[in-house]
């Protein structure tokens, strides 16, 4: 299913473990800095978005979602601006885990279109 919010479509849980570990190899303060920030693709089937890592004040890496390494076909090393969703701190995407654990579960419903509730 394509989606303008693929991230809302993962349902492997080690798809954000790997993000989050990403975030954290790539800027330390990733835990408690706000400014240290994912981006997920926009142009996927939601399976395993790419995604872009950014920290002040210019350190951007783009990376591949399907094995969390850098994109090193992404120009500059990085993606476009218009092919990216908002910003993700190290806590949302600890949140974005959790939603898929509990759509994994059961807990929650994925709704018909895959993407289900997020704030």
């Amino acid at each position: 299913m394509k989606s303008s919010r693929p991230w809302l479509l993962v349902r492997e849980p080690d798809y954000f473990k790997g993000v989050i570990g990403s975030m954290v190899k790539f800027d330390s303060k990733a835990k408690d800095d706000p400014a240290v920030v994912a981006r997920f693709g926009r142009m996927g089937h939601g399976v395993q978005p790419n995604y872009q890592l950014e920290a002040p004040p210019h350190r951007v890496r783009a990376h591949m979602g399907g094995g969390h390494k850098p994109d090193a076909t992404a120009p500059g090393g990085r993606y476009a601006d218009v092919e990216l969703s908002e910003r993700f701190t190290l806590k949302n995407v600890q949140a974005l885990l959790r939603r898929c654990l509990d759509i994994q579960s059961g807990k929650i419903d994925p709704g018909p279109d895959g993407e289900g509730a997020w704030p």
